[in-house]
């Protein structure tokens, strides 16, 4: 005998409920069963996860200017493009956030750096009307002061959107980066794979400064994988 509509209708409603209330007795078992330690580190990534959805949504409100002024912030402590919220957010924005951008950049130092590279992002020809030497500046003063090379990349595999902005600059850049060529102070990364191969070849600010000089110039780099070797290649550098 064929079941009336609503008689079906019952049975599948009672068969939800019944499956929520098992769901919901799983969840309070599994809650009852964590220990204090995971329930702190469970409490402790809800917060950080609402920090973050706060954040977004207010950055998100911002108006160019507003996130250009960020970007400064963001420059000042060191923030890789990637990893700057303000940074994603207003070259989403596309060519409109040109002209805020272009404002902002007033200072030829590590504090214009994301806005720099920003706007060559966004509109490229507002970027190379700017005065070369001020884009150099900008760039070489902000890897002099970087305290992190992952906004450049790995000389021996791949450079970062800084460093082809640094080597587009061609000789100019290179003339630029001659005073960095002594500096053999540590440049580390950080992260998984980059860091083991940055450590494998104990990268130093000179060796960055070095191969991003030959790239400027044009020249194929092969970088050795020892110090050593490599410091006989940058003695060979005019000064």
């Amino acid at each position: 005998m064929r079941q009336s509509p609503s008689i079906m209708s019952l049975a599948l409603l009672l068969l939800v409920l019944a499956g929520s209330a098992g769901s919901a007795a799983c969840r309070q078992a599994s809650q009852q069963a964590q220990s204090p330690q995971e329930k702190q580190q469970r409490a402790q990534l809800d917060d950080l996860t609402r920090r973050r959805e706060v954040r977004e949504s207010t950055f998100s409100r911002m108006n160019t200017q507003q996130l250009a002024q960020e970007l400064t912030a963001d420059s000042k402590r060191g923030v890789e493009p990637f990893n700057s919220l303000p940074f994603r957010l207003v070259v989403a924005r596309g060519p409109v956030a040109a002209a805020d951008l272009r404002a902002s950049l007033t200072a030829p130092d590590r504090t214009s750096f994301l806005a720099l590279l920003a706007l060559r992002q966004v509109d490229t020809a507002r970027y190379r009307d700017m005065m070369p030497a001020f884009r150099i500046g900008v760039l070489v003063n902000a890897l002099d002061s970087a305290r992190t090379f992952n906004a450049w990349g790995l000389p021996h595999l791949y450079w970062e959107a800084a460093g082809r902005a640094l080597i587009a600059e061609g000789r100019a850049g290179a003339q630029a980066l001659r005073p960095l060529l002594k500096d053999c102070r540590p440049a580390p990364m950080w992260g998984s794979e980059e860091v083991l191969e940055s450590q494998r070849y104990e990268y130093r600010l000179c060796d960055y400064a070095w191969a991003l000089t030959l790239a400027a110039r044009g020249e194929k780099v092969t970088v050795p994988l020892t110090p050593q070797a490599r410091d006989r290649l940058i003695q060979q550098e005019p000064r």
